[in-house]
């Protein structure tokens, strides 16, 4: 499994953690669990770009 994946999947599951515990406690949390749910889709979503871009020739 490739290292974007890996750490989108963390990052998105942590961000889910954070915010079921800002619904249920402490609603101030959902400010940490927002752009972390994001970061972790869009390292899902964009995981093999590098791997698309063609080098440039000259």
């Amino acid at each position: 499994m490739q290292s974007q994946i890996i750490w989108g999947l963390a990052l998105t599951l942590l961000g889910g953690v954070v915010a079921g515990a800002a619904i249920a406690w402490l609603p101030v949390l959902l400010i940490y669990a927002v752009p972390l749910i994001a970061i972790g889709v869009a390292l899902i979503i964009w995981r093999g770009r590098e791997e698309i871009l063609e080098p440039v020739e000259e």
